[in-house]
């Protein structure tokens, strides 16, 4: 009755996740911090920082120059290349939770998602609690006096907590009560072109349009229309970033080049994870029809509609992958999901030579005749 249940669930996973698809839009040892801390300060100086002053008039001059805490003010780097030093080698791994995505949605927050949740972490994207966003609940606990996440659930990784549908930005309006409310939380902070990010922005739901009239802080009303006010303002965000952590530094930020072939591999070891967990996922299609067909995207619609959904790890952290646990549950004569942890979504259940879905389909027919089965395509040549 209880598998019935389960299953029965799973047949209107295809509705809400095309829903969904639509929607606009462990503490430091001691030694460790102080390591941390010399590593971020030194490559920190003595020069000002771009802030924003908040014209509810719209004034033109939104950017300044001011003085800030000149202990821990940020020299003269490039805001447009992350950083590939901020994480010593000794802390590959050991980064604590909460993982905090301080960049923006079209910004890879889809695969920052599906990155996670492949290695078995519990991530969050967009939506911290079913039918609320991340950007509800921050608010509502900032309201209470409370941290940030406090009202947020149980979760690892903070993919977008952003609502770009409701102008709510916490990364940018909350960036203090994050840094002050969880004191041991690993940010981070992807780069990509500011030119594809624009673009990426026009082509989704006019995602651009959204941030101009939001108001943020830096961002008032008619500024950001176009790549060079978004940069500017960018600029100005990942400065302001860079100094509280410098500032803060039981901190650790990560700074992600998303076009670097090379930051599969460095994500997977900074973070102790098969680097094969990183991905493009959630990509325009308008842009990049070529990935029109993904089971990245399939993962984090089903997560955005609050189903409990896997992706290539079924155990927690990373203790087994979907296709072990399928393969120990056939071997014992059970349904091929019983060794499985319960879940409503099952996004990919191959690993490496063992592939579920062909050498187990007639058991997964037989087992669950009410399930949803989902079959995806795309173009042989891109494949």
């Amino acid at each position: 009755m209880e598998t019935h249940h389960r299953i029965s669930r799973k047949q209107s996973i295809l509705l809400f996740g095309i829903l969904c698809i639509l929607l606009p839009a462990t503490l430091f040892l001691q030694t460790d911090l102080t390591n941390l801390r010399a590593e971020i300060v030194s490559d920190y100086g003595d020069v000002a920082v771009k802030s924003s002053t908040a014209n509810a008039a719209g004034a033109d001059e939104y950017v300044h120059d001011t003085n800030v805490n000149t202990t821990h003010t940020i020299k003269e780097e490039s805001c447009f290349e992350a950083r590939t030093n901020t994480i010593p080698t000794h802390l590959h791994g050991k980064l604590p939770t909460p993982y905090i995505n301080l960049g923006f949605a079209k910004m890879g927050s889809s695969s920052i998602h599906a990155f996670f949740g492949c290695a078995g972490y519990r991530s969050t994207h967009y939506r911290c609690l079913p039918g609320s966003s991340c950007a509800k609940c921050i608010r509502q606990s900032v309201e209470d006096g409370l941290p940030p996440l406090q009202h947020c659930g149980s979760a690892d990784v903070f993919a977008q907590i952003d609502d770009g549908s409701k102008g709510h930005y916490p990364q940018v309006e909350y960036i203090d009560e994050l840094a002050t409310g969880h004191p041991n939380a690993t940010f981070l902070l992807p780069f990509r072109s500011m030119e594809k990010w624009y673009k990426s922005m026009k082509g989704w739901h006019q995602m651009n349009i959204k941030l101009r009239r939001a108001n943020i802080t830096g961002l008032p009303i008619g500024t950001g229309k176009n790549v060079d006010e978004f940069s500017t303002w960018w600029c100005w965000h990942v400065k302001r970033v860079r100094d509280i952590v410098a500032r803060n530094p039981s901190h650790a930020l990560v700074e992600i080049n998303l076009e670097d072939p090379s930051t599969r591999e460095r994500m997977g070891e900074m973070f102790g994870v098969d680097e094969s967990c990183w991905g493009k996922a959630n990509a325009n299609s308008k842009i990049h029809p070529e990935l029109n067909a993904g089971i990245s995207s399939l993962h984090a619609s089903m997560e955005c509609a609050g189903y409990k959904s896997t992706f290539y790890r079924c155990g927690p952290r990373g203790i087994h992958n979907c296709a072990k646990c399928i393969r120990e549950s056939v071997q014992s004569g059970l349904s091929p999901l019983s060794k499985c942890p319960d879940a409503d979504a099952f996004m990919q259940i191959d690993h490496g030579n063992e592939f579920a879905q062909i050498e187990d389909l007639n058991e997964f027919a037989v087992s669950y005749q009410n399930a949803t089965f989902f079959l995806t395509f795309r173009s042989m040549e891109d494949w």
